[in-house]
């Protein structure tokens, strides 16, 4: 009898390449997963150490001012006539240089000069009232030496600025101050208007009511746990230097905030005025949790490789203590240090 060879069907081969294939494919997982460590198998992660890491710091405070301002000043017209046109409201303000103010058409300058000026000038006069003149001519710009005597470019410096807020200046009048509004302050608040367009006028009327002059700035409760260091303080978006243990501020720090709208005058009941201190120059800490710190208020510790580091809590913020390290920051804390841990 003849033996009969068997030749494998079509269905057979996909049969056996499917099995193939899951064989294949269930080596390869477990090629892939013998890699895997089961969670329950994992190295445990030391949670009782914290990483330090370090930050920028500024130790800002939220301080409130006391403002001490001199008797309220009165604004007066340089020269007689009607109110054309007039800038005035409560509470906004007047900025030397500008014309707020215009007498029978002419533009009127408003000028801040630590002396009034109160006299027509001409070459070779001398005073504090020119000095006055040739600082604020010079912080506006205009070339004018300061030697409180009056020469040709004092002259022409003082013309040029009244011609840019469009006065006519003829050359017979070119020292004079008739177009000139006196102000106390570069910037000074407005408090009350007693005139407006189409109000007469006369030569030293009232035409409106500002802020005495800004006396002093002091903090209030000053706080008592300060970081070392250089401040500024911070009031309507404007920083000045500021040394928070003065009595008295310095006439710079004094220019610079009078003028600024919360530093207006104080009247009984008033809220304090709201400020900001902060460093100058923001120092580098070193971030640790609050329960790594121990110790007392006099002397604070962290715990690190089993000895203690003193440090000194400058601040907290989202449940992380801000500290200074006594000498080189360590890498890592104990998050809980022992009970009996001395901070030596």
């Amino acid at each position: 009898m003849r033996s009969r060879t068997i030749t494998p069907t079509r269905v057979g081969l996909t049969i056996i390449g499917a099995v193939a294939l899951v064989a294949t494919g269930v080596l390869t997982g477990v090629a892939y997963t013998t890699h895997a460590v089961p969670t329950g198998l994992q190295p445990a992660v030391d949670a009782s150490v914290f990483p330090v890491s370090a930050t920028a710091f500024d130790d800002a405070r939220p301080v409130k001012l006391s403002v001490t301002r001199g008797p309220k000043i009165a604004l007066t017209a340089p020269v007689d006539g009607r109110v054309t046109r007039f800038a005035c409201s409560p509470g906004a303000s007047i900025t030397s240089g500008t014309s707020p103010l215009a007498l029978d058409g002419a533009p009127v300058i408003a000028l801040a000069t630590s002396t009034p000026l109160w006299r027509d000038l001409a070459i070779g006069d001398k005073g504090d009232d020119v000095t006055a003149l040739q600082q604020e001519l010079a912080r506006l710009g205009y070339t004018a030496a300061v030697t409180g005597k009056v020469d040709r470019a004092t002259l022409r410096a003082f013309t040029r600025l009244r011609e840019s807020v469009g006065e006519k200046v003829e050359p017979s009048a070119q020292g004079s101050i008739g177009g000139v509004l006196w102000l106390p302050a570069v910037t000074t608040g407005i408090e009350s208007c007693p005139v407006a367009a189409g109000s007469t006028v006369t030569a030293g009327d009232d035409v409106a009511t500002v802020p005495g002059a800004l006396l002093n700035v002091s903090i209030i409760d000053l706080p008592l746990d300060l970081v070392d260091g250089a401040r500024v303080l911070t009031v309507d978006g404007t920083s000045v230097p500021f040394v928070p243990s003065t009595a008295t501020a310095d006439p710079a720090t004094l220019s610079a905030l009078d003028g600024l709208p919360s530093l207006g005058v104080q009247e009984e009941g008033d809220e304090p005025v709201n400020a900001k201190l902060v460093l100058s120059s923001p120092i580098q800490v070193s971030v640790v949790p609050p329960s790594a710190v121990f110790g007392s208020a006099e002397q604070s510790c962290v715990m690190s490789a089993g000895r203690p580091t003193k440090v000194q809590v400058v601040g907290s913020e989202l449940g992380q203590s801000f500290v200074l390290v006594d000498g080189p920051a360590p890498q890592d804390v104990d998050v809980t240090p022992p009970e009996d841990a001395a901070c030596g």
